[in-house]
């Protein structure tokens, strides 16, 4: 079965992705984290409908991915979301750098 290059490196990409997601987490001091510690947290309790950062608390909560660790939700979340990239569609000129796959190229 031969692999076409475009699906070679996305599935490339995914796996380096996945790799990061799983590992940087133990890797990296918990300045790197700050965002997501806060939207975990929701200190003043801020979740709702309007502005990025109300509804991520607002989805965290309601998953409950928030009380996971974060290599676990990496592992939850990243597939999904390359399912749903893979499912738009991966150019047929994928492994050149273009304007039209830079979209593609910075959702990793």
């Amino acid at each position: 079965m031969i692999i076409l290059k475009n699906k070679f490196i996305f599935h490339l990409l995914i796996g380096i992705c996945l790799f990061l997601g799983i590992v940087l987490p133990f890797v990296l001091s918990s300045k790197f984290y700050y965002d997501a510690n806060m939207i975990v947290a929701d200190v003043h309790n801020e979740k709702g409908f309007i502005g990025s950062y109300p509804i991520s608390m607002m989805f965290y909560s309601v998953t409950r991915l928030g009380k996971l660790p974060y290599s676990l939700v990496a592992i939850i979340q990243l597939p999904i979301i390359y399912y749903l990239i893979k499912k738009i569609g991966i150019p047929k000129d994928f492994y050149l750098l273009t304007i039209k796959n830079a979209i593609v190229f910075f959702s990793f």
